[in-house]
């Protein structure tokens, strides 16, 4: 069974019959209140492969398809491989919401060792001066990210992203090991930046004037002398030595 976007999940298991995998497509458009027209559904068949075609890969697939606009003719698909699928998404999302907003939001997601919250998001992109410079091109008297910048961002992951829950505390993972491999390998050029930002984040060095001028939340190593290992595991992955 594959399972719908409404369900937050996907299925790697392989389909081999064009009309299986269209009917699956087409639901998970519709659960994401598009309908197609019959131009467009010719325009999918043709780019799509007949066989070894997969959940994640649909799944993948119709996170573009969505985007296009009912009367765009320039209709395309990288689908070659699911990696080139998700570098496709990422290009889309990078034209919407701003390349630098999204490398540096999806990139913490995948470098994190155990995920990200929605707040702790906030913070990290707060610290990230060229992220906080390109938000000031539209909100100039703002020293700290505001919130709709990354839900809406997050917002466009459905199904693709999901929560691990811990107490009270819900952190943003990649939903399948496949697709945080495939992340990794997009954003490797980011990831000796991004690893830094985490480790000065949840390592608790950030200066206490950013921390004052952001609304950076402090993260210490102990609570209530309870040992927060969490902390120490995310920095053992970004310090290994």
């Amino acid at each position: 069974k594959f399972c719908t976007l409404h369900e937050v999940a996907v299925v790697l298991t392989f389909l081999s019959l064009q009309a299986d995998y269209t009917a699956i497509l087409e639901s998970l458009l519709q659960h994401q209140g598009r309908v197609l027209q019959t131009r467009q559904w010719q325009r999918i068949v043709s780019l799509l492969p007949t066989t070894q075609v997969t959940g994640l890969y649909l799944h993948l697939a119709s996170r573009i398809i969505s985007s296009w606009s009912s009367s765009e003719t320039t209709m395309t698909l990288s689908c070659q491989s699911v990696q080139t699928l998700f570098d496709q998404l990422m290009d889309t999302l990078g034209r919407n919401y701003g390349k630098l907003l999204v490398r540096a939001a999806l990139g913490l997601v995948t470098f994190a060792a155990d995920g990200v919250s929605d707040e702790e998001m906030e913070d990290l992109l707060s610290m990230y001066d060229d992220v906080m410079d390109s938000v000031k091109q539209y909100c100039k008297s703002v020293e700290r990210i505001p919130p709709h910048v990354w839900l809406r961002l997050r917002s466009e992951l459905v199904g693709s992203l999901h929560f691990l829950a811990e107490k009270t505390n819900l952190r943003l993972q990649w939903h399948h090991q496949e697709l945080r491999k495939i992340a990794r390998r997009h954003f490797s050029d980011d990831e000796v930046v991004l690893r830094s930002l985490l480790a000065r984040y949840f390592g608790n060095l950030v200066p206490v004037a950013v921390k004052a001028l952001r609304g950076i939340a402090s993260q210490p190593l102990y609570d209530y002398r309870q040992f927060v290992g969490r902390h120490v595991s995310d920095l053992a992955v970004w310090f290994p030595d």
